[in-house]
């Protein structure tokens, strides 16, 4: 199992006693070999120090989880955040159930202890050379989807290959610019090459692979750029400065490279849960209004047919059961909708292929729109004659209704609606076409966002799902999607789809 270790601020946590960090250091080495009888065990040696310590209990918590117990490891890291506020772990470990339970995954990783701890426990006497070992490489962190049966250091092999390649590299391009008589430059200009050499590795690779690329650097500049060559001799000391020099500039640059790319990827995690916070407040404030509305219009169209069912004449009946059948449908379309994006976040959509005559499909999709296009004008060109597709019809069906339904609910109701198709560059592009109000400038490519909405205070229904699961279905397909504004106003919402394979040969012989 691969670990994913950073370096994290965190509050300095206080001097443990040696009984507190052998405790620590015991439960840690359990843990990492996933023996989480034998970390309960460490951690009940001493119960008054693994009740009263924000570390213990942390522990304690990733023990009740590796047990399967969520609730009374949420439990233990709330006791921890008590006993310490702000103690970093506890928080992230507590933030990573909410993840788990709200949104069924998290990137967040199970954070085991904080480094100052981490530290004080290497540096703990009397550990045999094997749990020392596993005490050096292991991470504070571990990531998300780790299954914790080894907490253990992975080597970037790549990177040190890299450090070995790009090192030969600079000394391929430096060789010829010092050894030839025509060249003939200082030896000092090779530095740079080296040092360039130590700023790539650094920026995509592992500090070890930047170390080595340093310290591999200084050597072989030695061996190949200094007098005598090809000899780890120096005949003149003051290269002895240059060496030293050469070597903490590189551990400098890879070391500030490396924190900044930690703090990169700190920022960018920060982000997402901020990101995800949003969406899932969105989420929750769209559904309750849009869930609430139909149901109020469902519930006061049945309360009136119910109690005065017999004082009603039959259009005012007519209506109120048509309110109810529009409304049942809305919030179907609504938990679809949901529905289909969860699909799409997990990665469970499935494409299933098969040859279809696209009229079938466009038909298909306006005939389950019958009763929200009502007397709307629908134009259809296609290609004569019409392709045959290679996509999975439901999708495909359900991406022009979703097209078409934002176009019913954004345009006047006698607004023609066209639905156009041509094969062309090896694709077929379909599109769906209104004369509306058209798109705001800027807003042509965030229409597809999920709960983006053109006007947030609208008091149009939706909650901004539908162009969102288009573009999932379609680049599920190999396809794109693009939105435009209509030459003569209003919008067209279109995507393409490759034209892979030969369709099937049609039996036209009875």
């Amino acid at each position: 199992m691969s670990t994913q270790t950073q370096s994290v601020p965190v509050a300095h946590a206080p001097r443990m006693t040696d009984a507190r960090l052998q405790v620590v250091r015991d439960a840690l080495l359990a843990i990492s070999a996933g023996e989480w009888e034998k970390a309960a065990a460490a951690l009940e040696r001493e119960p008054q120090i693994a009740a009263r310590d924000a570390v213990c209990l942390n522990l304690w918590g990733i023990v009740w989880q590796g047990r399967g117990q969520w609730r009374k490891a949420g439990q233990c890291y709330g006791k921890a955040k008590s006993v310490r506020p702000g103690y970093g772990p506890a928080e992230q470990n507590v933030r990573r159930i909410y993840e788990l339970n709200t949104f069924g995954r998290t990137r967040l990783p199970v954070a085991l202890t904080d480094f100052a701890t981490m530290a004080q426990v290497r540096q703990l006497p009397n550990a045999s050379a094997e749990d020392q070992s596993i005490l050096d490489g292991m991470s504070p962190w571990l990531r998300a989807d780790a299954t914790m049966d080894a907490v253990k250091r992975s080597w970037d092999w790549r990177g040190y290959s890299w450090a070995l390649l790009s090192v030969a590299l600079a000394t391929a391009i430096g060789w010829p610019l010092v050894h030839w008589p025509r060249l003939h430059l200082a030896d000092t200009n090779v530095l740079m090459l080296y040092l360039l050499a130590v700023l790539w590795v650094a920026t995509r690779y592992s500090r070890g692979a930047a170390v080595l690329a340093s310290v591999l650097g200084v050597a072989v500049f030695d061996f190949v750029f200094v007098r005598p060559y090809y000899t780890f001799a120096v005949a003149d000391q003051q290269y002895v400065v240059t060496f030293a020099v050469m070597l903490l500039t590189a551990l400098v640059i890879s070391t500030l490279t490396h924190r900044a790319r930690q703090q990169s990827e700190l920022a960018r995690q920060a982000w997402e849960r901020v990101e995800t916070e949003f969406l899932r407040n969105t989420l929750l404030s769209g559904v309750s209004h849009e869930l609430r509305t139909p149901l109020a219009a469902i519930a006061g169209a049945a309360s009136s047919l119910a109690q005065t069912n017999s004082a009603l004449n039959q259009q005012t009946r007519d209506d109120l059961l048509q309110i109810i059948c529009s409304e049942s449908d809305r919030m179907e379309r609504l938990v679809n909708n949901l529905l289909d994006m969860t699909r799409l976040e997990a990665g469970g959509l499935v494409v299933k292929r098969e040859w279809l005559p696209l009229q079938e499909v466009i038909g298909s999709a306006l005939h389950h729109l019958e009763r929200r296009l009502g007397d709307r004008p629908v134009k259809i060109l296609l290609p004569s004659p019409a392709p045959m597709i290679h996509v999975d019809g439901v999708l495909i069906e359900q991406v022009l209704t979703n097209l078409i339904d934002n176009v019913i609910e954004y345009t006047p109701q006698d607004s023609a609606i066209e639905v156009t198709a041509q094969a062309l560059d090896g694709q077929i592009q379909i599109s769906v076409s209104d004369r509306g109000p058209g798109l705001p400038a800027g807003t042509e490519t965030r229409v597809f966002e999920k709960f983006f909405r053109i006007h947030q205070g609208e008091s149009r229904r939706g909650i901004g799902l539908g162009l969102a699961i288009v573009r999932g279905i379609i680049e599920a397909h190999g396809g794109r999607v693009s939105a435009a504004n209509r030459e003569g106003g209003g919008a067209i919402f279109g995507f393409a789809l490759p034209l892979t394979g030969s369709p099937p040969a049609l039996d036209s012989s009875g």
